[in-house]
């Protein structure tokens, strides 16, 4: 949920509550007040009564509002008394409120209990309508607190929602800037101030890191095809001994899996860094079509059986360089760790491809397979075709799995 909507939300939860209480604590207030009008009327029309019943005038009855009878003991201490009671209705049978006062008095030596009630009905109409009607008003005050506070905070965040476009956009191998939202905010512009200053270091840092990353591969990989170059002509002699051979076939032999290990590993920080960008759509199924006939030979050394099928044309959007780095390894790693008249399976699907290969049963669990440098114990293998397979399916949106079943390595792409 935005941040605007959330505390329109608690702003609306608040301010309802606040109002509900409010208009229940004015409806009481309007009640109360109401009662005190009726309660004084009742008094100004007991005095009435109790001086004419003094001056000897006839006083009538009039139920239920008015009842007027002699009591047959003495009142020993005049006692005025106002309630509220429930009357049945004589026409409707139904019950209604009235405010009634109850006064025993003396008068003339006579003493009297005078009866005299107000009908609350049409008071308590009186008293819903003026509640409801400075509810209908509280309520549309609410609403225009709640869209004006609305464009208000929309305008006042403005400047953080610009700066937050901008930081979604802002790549480390591009040049924009996030730009200045102009604001007159003071904490916005120290945001905006610290994210350029933050976004300008790690830029700074990253083309540091870029820059030694390619000056250490070329600065290596160039002694490295010397060596590599020596030791094939020093291979080629025919003065070494059986003994001097071997050891410089394993010579060889490592310097080729350093120099193997270089460019994995540039590879791989190139993949990480994001400095494949260049995506577009791609067939897998010509790709993969490519990398078999490639391998043609190892696969006819091996006499390994290729079993494809593409039950659906699969489209990738994505560098082409990462799109042959991914399936060339997860292609060479078939034929590479298949068995001499193994077989490979290709299946290719809408969103899945799975590639199989006849194998031996691993010597790391499934869930080290995509670690870096694990090799399982096997000799010439970097321990980095699966990484970078790994981080070539984060940074395209791809999940990639490994499981072994019935002697069969399966690595399925799920796209």
């Amino acid at each position: 949920m935005k941040l605007l909507r959330k505390t329109i939300g608690y702003q609306l939860l608040l301010t309802t509550l606040f109002f509900v209480l409010a208009g229940f604590a004015l409806f009481r207030m309007i009640n109360g007040i109401e009662n005190e009008e009726v309660d004084e009327n009742l008094t100004a029309m007991q005095m009435t009564i109790e001086l004419k019943l003094k001056q000897g005038v006839a006083v009538s009855d009039a139920p239920p509002l008015l009842i007027i009878h002699r009591l047959e003991s003495s009142v020993k201490k005049k006692s005025v008394k106002i309630q509220t009671v429930r009357l049945p209705d004589p026409i409707e049978g139904d019950k209604e409120s009235y405010r009634q006062l109850t006064a025993r008095t003396t008068i003339n030596g006579i003493p009297y209990e005078i009866i005299i009630r107000s009908l609350l009905v049409e008071n308590r109409d009186m008293v819903i309508a003026i509640s409801s009607s400075i509810g209908l008003v509280l309520l549309l005050l609410l609403a225009a607190l709640l869209l004006m506070n609305y464009f208000m905070s929309k305008r006042l965040w403005a400047p953080f929602y610009h700066t937050l476009g901008h930081l979604k956009q802002f790549r480390l191998s591009g040049s924009t800037q996030p730009q200045p939202s102009g604001t007159d905010i003071l904490e916005f512009r120290e945001l905006e101030n610290a994210i350029t200053e933050l976004t300008n270091k790690v830029r700074s840092d990253y083309q540091a890191l870029k820059s030694f990353t390619e000056n250490a591969s070329h600065e290596i990989q160039t002694p490295l095809a010397i060596i590599l170059s020596k030791l094939e002509m020093l291979l080629q002699s025919k003065d070494l001994s059986p003994e001097q051979s071997k050891l410089v076939q394993s010579a060889y032999r490592n310097a080729r899996r350093l120099s193997q290990t270089n460019r994995s590993m540039v590879t791989l920080t190139r993949i990480e860094n994001r400095q494949f960008n260049q995506n577009q759509p791609l067939k897998v199924s010509i790709i993969l079509d490519e990398l078999l006939e490639q391998l043609e030979d190892f696969i006819t050394s091996k006499k390994l059986t290729v079993e494809k099928t593409y039950a659906a044309e699969a489209v990738w959007n994505i560098d082409p360089d990462l799109a042959h780095i991914l399936l060339s390894n997860l292609m060479g790693n078939a034929v590479r760790h298949n068995i001499n008249g193994g077989k490979i399976q290709i299946r290719l699907e809408e969103h899945k491809l799975q590639i199989s290969n006849s194998g031996k049963e691993p010597s790391l669990p499934a869930e080290k397979m995509f670690e870096r440098f694990q090799t399982g114990g096997e000799t010439g293998n970097t321990g980095l075709g699966l990484a970078i397979v790994k981080e070539i399916g984060s940074v395209s949106g791809m999940t990639v799995t490994y499981n072994y079943t019935d002697n069969n390595h399966i690595l399925s792409v799920l796209f």
